[in-house]
């Protein structure tokens, strides 16, 4: 907590995006660094394969973003390269994320979001929840409406 505590103090945000394939993590990532860093188009499979990090400056915050595959699965065996990939993005986050957005798309928050989550505290420790912000993506869908009405 305290390493926590310090990068605060330097004003350094790290987050870290999270969830499955396809919920608009990597735009996400883009919209926080208000430009196109992260690559991502509409594709039948997973456009990130590795980790990659993107920054900015936000008003006198140095904000780091890690944009993540989806390799948060618990059940990513040890020889699958996934699992050396969650690794890396362990290492790219340290000393921890100060938050984790848990991107979704709005309306589908299904069994794979869930085991994404369960990977993502199983990762960072549980005290993680506290720190984790639930992004809902194509707000589009609304049509007019609020999330609330929704």
């Amino acid at each position: 907590f305290q390493e926590f505590r310090s990068t605060l103090q330097e004003h350094r945000l790290r987050l870290l995006l999270a969830g499955r394939s396809g919920t608009g993590k990597s735009v996400t990532g883009n919209s926080i660094l208000q430009r196109k860093h992260f690559l991502s188009r509409l594709a039948a499979t997973e456009v990130t394969r590795a980790c990659a990090t993107g920054s900015c400056r936000w008003a006198s915050w140095d904000v780091e973003v890690l944009d993540t595959p989806d390799l948060f699965s618990p059940e990513i065996a040890q020889a699958d390269p996934g699992f050396e990939e969650r690794g890396r993005c362990y290492l790219l986050s340290a000393p921890g994320p100060h938050a984790v957005l848990l991107v979704t798309q709005l309306g589908r928050f299904t069994a794979q979001d869930l085991r994404a989550w369960r990977g993502v505290k199983a990762l960072f420790g549980a005290g993680i929840a506290a720190r984790t912000i639930v992004v809902f993506t194509r707000r589009e869908d609304l049509a007019g409406g609020s999330l609330q009405q929704y």
